[in-house]
């Protein structure tokens, strides 16, 4: 995820989002985790 909010910082957008297959521990379908919202691809 450090390297999403490094280019996050230089578009000068106001929320980062990670969709993803495999999800952190405790997410099932949409969270924010560490300032990024994740997702699966279903959800996005």
């Amino acid at each position: 995820m450090v390297k999403l909010r490094e280019d996050q910082r230089t578009a000068k957008a106001e929320i980062a989002v990670l969709v993803s297959q495999v999800l952190p521990k405790g997410v099932e379908s949409f969270d924010v985790v560490d300032g990024v919202w994740v997702t699966s691809p279903r959800a996005a």
